[in-house]
């Protein structure tokens, strides 16, 4: 909620437990539309109303902003199934997307993201 629109969205995270290990549908709904998550739900394929509910909000933010994850516990095959763009080293990724978003470029830095509700003000 953090990152504008295009924006980019960096996750440096150790996650020794890889994804979600308590709820492995998670990664098997992938890259599908929310629509056929819902719809896999219904059949019963998916089980987890916690790992649906939580694909379909991270499937908004995916839509929205690139998302690219820094990890040494995340294997890159498996955050690669959720569409993550996936590096070893923080320097390379913000030489990167600098690159990218020029630079007028604005950087947040957020600790503890699991822990924090964000307010948003426009800035003008």
């Amino acid at each position: 909620m953090a990152v504008k629109d295009r924006g980019t969205l960096i996750l440096l995270c150790p996650d020794p437990e890889g994804i979600a290990p308590d709820h492995p549908d998670f990664i098997s709904l992938g890259t599908c539309s929310p629509q056929e998550a819902k719809e896999r739900f219904k059949e019963g394929k998916i089980k987890d109303k916690v790992a649906l509910a939580t694909y379909l909000a991270m499937d908004m933010t995916r839509r929205r902003i690139e998302i690219i994850l820094i990890s040494k516990g995340i294997d890159p095959d498996e955050a690669s199934k959720i569409d993550f763009k996936v590096f070893d080293d923080i320097d390379d990724v913000l030489d990167i997307v600098l690159r990218q978003k020029g630079k007028d470029a604005r950087i947040g830095v957020v600790t503890h993201g699991g822990d924090v509700m964000f307010r948003i003000d426009k800035i003008k």
